[in-house]
């Protein structure tokens, strides 16, 4: 289990696989998904604009690698931000603060896939761009 998260909580890429069993399984809670939704919507956000700035901060041989992590993370924000729509923050929380496995909680769930996938190329992006530096 990674330093500083709870026991039974996933990040990175099992955090994708632990969210997305979830809403499958119906057991996804409705402020659970909200409030991760939020937080790892704007953590990717972030990570688009940090990749731009450092692109900027550091021209030169790693131009090409910056770009294609942020385009990585573009598509993950692009699908988080899909989530986002699908659960926006005024909606009312279903009875027991459970969310049903419906057509909302499958077009989450390939969101959050194709979410998963480009973050796991984010990944390996970001880990040649540190050999390259």
């Amino acid at each position: 289990m990674a330093k500083g998260v709870h026991e039974h909580y996933r990040a990175g890429l099992e955090g994708f696989n632990t969210w997305i069993r979830a809403l499958q399984n119906g057991k996804a809670g409705d402020t659970g998904m909200r409030y991760n939704m939020a937080v790892w919507l704007e953590c990717r956000q972030n990570a688009v604009g940090f990749l731009v700035e450092a692109k900027m901060r550091l021209p030169g041989r790693t131009d090409e690698l910056f770009d294609k992590a942020r385009m990585h993370y573009a598509v993950v924000t692009e699908n988080l931000g899909k989530v986002a729509e699908l659960y926006p923050w005024e909606s009312e929380a279903p009875a027991g603060n459970i969310l049903p496995i419906d057509s909302r909680s499958r077009a989450a769930v390939e969101a959050l896939k194709a979410a998963r996938e480009a973050e796991a190329g984010g990944l390996c992006s970001l880990e040649t761009i540190v050999q390259a530096l």
